[in-house]
């Protein structure tokens, strides 16, 4: 396959993602809240190849703590979206341990 193709091939070369991250990444279910701060975390998450999104009401995370430095409000909501879904991408890329629960 020609990597031009494939717009994810970059990540899936990645040993820290790889094609198991790339499969989590898209059937992984992300909510997204409202206002300027979703339309960044919005992006962020299609752009990384999230494919379901859920657009609402969501519980409250911790904002990015470094927000409050920006001048403007509009760049602290910017900056509060991309903390946002650089933490769910994290979080949907956790691939639990697996134990090996036989005994010899």
């Amino acid at each position: 396959m020609n990597p031009l193709e494939d717009r994810y091939s970059r990540q899936r070369r990645l040993a820290s993602f790889g094609a198991e991250g790339q499969r989590r990444l898209e059937s992984t279910l992300f909510c997204v809240g409202t206002g300027a701060g979703a339309t960044v975390q919005l992006s962020y998450l299609c752009r990384a190849g999230a494919q379901r999104l859920s657009i609402g009401q969501q519980y409250r995370e911790p904002a990015f703590r470094h927000a409050e430095q920006f001048a403007f409000s509009v760049a602290r909501d910017y900056a509060n979206g991309a903390w946002r879904a650089i933490g769910q991408i994290e979080e949907a890329l956790l691939i639990p341990v697996e134990t090996d629960t036989t005994t010899e």
